[in-house]
């Protein structure tokens, strides 16, 4: 698989703001720089560790249930300004913590959270990803726009499918590919110079009875973006169509190439169906080419192996509660 470079960030900080025209305009700042630099890969965190100081930070219970006691804290308190806390005069409040099992839970791979505070001292996390935001105790699920009251509803609006994704398909640099009786099981993101991809086209192709796919252009650095705007202008401007798209993908470039619009021509064109493309290779935290999006939102950065499989795997084990031990 071939990474996004610089791409990815360009797409995190955008879903934060949600303004087309902002991102459009840091894309074309970005892009004019003509670099290719790997994007540091985030290190997922500890959420078990993560869970329980924010339970104990967060939640009131009543005295009987308390897992760390306000005379515990204030044991804790005393010790360190006595000159520091040893492991051994905490051990007591770590097995403490250790018992506690909350009544539900689940894992949100977020990537981290940004901290905004107000002029009133208030602090709001959001998520990098845009997804989620946290002030005062109360959790927003940002795209679909409604408060989240419970683990449970997370885990029923965790994944968005591509029905229900805040750039719809029909607004992307997207072309169908497949049996049209069939309904869309997945959308495959691409560039126009990514290893493998020309392959890969080729085969779904070749397998077009079989499946109902949507495969999203997205682009890259240098003259592979260029060459896509110019493509996807010409097809916006009725010079060619999906199909002569598909086989320029397949390498049949020769016929298509002389009724292309210029690159002058292609800059008068707008761009926000590319730029859109970025917006939901974000939106599903997808970090190189070729990937996939299933129908229902299961992302895979890569192609599976066995594509078919992969279309029908379940999604539970992703939602369990990562502290059941039944």
């Amino acid at each position: 698989m071939q990474r996004l470079p610089l791409l990815y960030r360009i797409v995190l900080k955008s879903s934060l703001i949600w303004n087309l025209k902002i991102a459009l305009k840091r894309y074309n700042q970005v892009l004019i720089m003509q670099r290719s630099r790997g994007h540091p890969i985030v290190k997922k965190l500890l959420f078990p560790l993560m869970a329980a100081f924010a339970i104990m930070a967060n939640t009131v219970t009543y005295a009987s249930e308390q897992v760390l006691t306000n005379s515990d804290a204030a044991a804790l308190m005393a010790k360190a300004k006595e000159g520091g806390v040893s492991p051994s005069q905490i051990s007591g409040v770590l097995s403490k913590m250790k018992g506690y099992k909350p009544k539900d839970a689940i894992y949100i791979p977020s990537g981290g959270l940004y901290l905004f505070q107000d002029e009133r001292s208030q602090l709001m996390a959001v998520t990098t990803d845009g997804r989620y935001s946290l002030t005062g105790g109360s959790l927003v699920d940002v795209i679909k726009r409604k408060p989240v009251l419970t683990v449970e509803e997370i885990r029923n609006s965790y994944f968005i499918s591509l029905d229900e994704a805040p750039f719809p398909l029909e607004t992307v640099a997207s072309i169908p590919l497949g049996n049209s009786k069939l309904k869309r099981q997945a959308a495959i993101f691409i560039t126009l110079d990514c290893d493998g991809c020309m392959e890969l086209v080729k085969k779904f192709y070749a397998d077009r009875d079989k499946y109902r796919i949507d495969i999203v252009l997205v682009p890259s650095p240098g003259e592979p973006k260029e060459e896509l705007r110019r493509l996807w202008c010409s097809k916006e401007k009725g010079k060619i169509n999906n199909l002569d798209i598909l086989r320029w993908l397949m390498g049949s470039k020769s016929d298509i190439e002389k009724r292309l619009l210029s690159q002058k021509e292609a800059e008068e064109c707008p761009a926000e169906p590319l730029v859109a493309s970025l917006m939901l290779a974000g939106i599903y935290k997808l970090q190189g080419v070729p990937s996939v999006v299933r129908q229902d939102g299961l992302a895979g950065n890569g192609i599976p192996k066995d594509f078919d499989y992969w279309l029908n795997q379940s999604v539970e084990p992703l939602l369990k509660n990562p502290f059941e031990t039944n």
